[in-house]
């Protein structure tokens, strides 16, 4: 039985290393790397490494089907709180010494069997490393114990490259309200990945104008249901034909939250010219539009924020902040950054406090 730990960052310079990351040097020497992570209990890591098999036996042709398959199972068997899961050098311990074989059969091309796996996926961020990538995006996906919505988002390999990077991800109804507007887009279908990834830009600039907090109330992870998840036994023989449960939350995110998020993804939709093949829902009565919801002027300039990258301000009174905002100038979201769900640019896609990482 192999046990979880850490690697120092010092390892970054023996996986620079290309025969490593294309497999002709199988190994590098991580010994001297090895740290201890504090976490208060042995994580074993026999249920993934039996998970990781049967994925690599089940799904060897089609990239998003394995991915959909194994990101609740890696997240079901590597249990873990979100505190615990922000530590990188889990990641780098995980893909650089327990599985550099699955990380080297997901990405290698076979077309190209000299050229290196990219060293993102041994030691990238949350959204690239390997198995960091798919904990994670289980992990901002499922809803209480439901892992339905992560095997969706997975179905699309566009949701790593344009969703799974983005701040709206770590709001919990958003993230939801995304997934079911991506799966059900061109009248059940499923959105394109064009079509997915211009979604994607156009929220993250919509974010300077749109307060997400106050279209949906964002709740913290129930930290007790987490703590007696993570005391449970893992038995992985259950998960290979059925979906996993995650930890039973008191009170998971209420469909109507859910609602809440999709109005406006679909009104963002619609700003930009979107084209679907549905049929679009009957207009509201004008009495009964809400302050910054479908049919209001919130959206106003958001088919330029989908093409340049930049917004234009609201109208007086349309912000859902209105009365908390700093007066609003438009300006362009600068590349390489995104707009977090109070409107701030952020580097990182991940909050750091520790509220946010329990």
């Amino acid at each position: 039985m192999s046990d979880l730990k850490g690697l120092s960052a010092g390892i970054r310079a023996l996986v620079s290393d290309d025969n490593f990351r294309n497999g002709s040097q199988p190994a590098v020497e991580y010994e001297p790397y090895v740290v201890e992570l504090g976490l208060g209990r042995k994580v074993s890591l026999d249920p993934l490494r039996a998970i990781l098999e049967e994925g690599r036996n089940r799904h060897s042709t089609k990239w998003s089907d394995l991915d959909g398959w194994l990101a609740p199972r890696v997240h079901a068997t590597l249990r873990l709180t979100r505190r615990e899961a922000a530590d990188r050098r889990l990641w780098a311990y995980l893909n650089v010494a327990a599985f550099p074989d699955h990380v080297r059969w997901r990405w290698l091309d076979p077309d190209e069997q000299d050229r290196a796996v990219p060293i993102d996926r041994f030691l990238g961020d949350d959204s690239t490393n390997q198995l960091g990538r798919l904990w994670w995006g289980a992990e901002l996906t499922r809803n209480g114990a439901d892992y339905n919505r992560t095997r969706k988002a997975f179905s699309s390999s566009q949701f790593a490259r344009s969703w799974q990077v983005l701040d709206v991800m770590h709001h919990r109804p958003a993230a939801l309200a995304i997934i079911d507007f991506l799966d059900q887009y061109n009248e059940g279908k499923g959105a394109t990945d064009s079509q997915g990834a211009r979604m994607a830009r156009a929220l993250n600039a919509a974010l300077r104008t749109l307060a997400l907090d106050a279209v949906a109330e964002n709740p913290e992870p129930d930290a007790e249901a987490f703590r007696e998840w993570v005391r449970e036994p893992i038995d992985e023989t259950k998960m290979m034909d059925e979906l996993p449960k995650g930890p039973e939350e008191k009170e998971p995110i209420s469909d109507g939250a859910i609602a809440a998020v999709r109005e406006h993804l679909e009104a963002l939709a619609q700003a930009i010219g979107l084209v679907s093949q549905r049929p679009q829902a009957p207009a509201q009565e004008e009495g009964t539009r809400r302050a910054g919801g479908p049919g209001s002027e919130l959206y106003r300039g958001l088919s330029l924020a989908a093409h340049t990258g930049t917004t234009q301000c609201p109208p007086s009174g349309a912000s859902h902040r209105s009365d908390r905002r700093e007066p609003c100038n438009p300006a362009p979201v600068t590349p390489g950054r995104r707009m977090s769900c109070r409107g701030e640019e952020r580097d990182d896609h991940r909050f750091q406090s520790p509220e946010r990482l329990r």
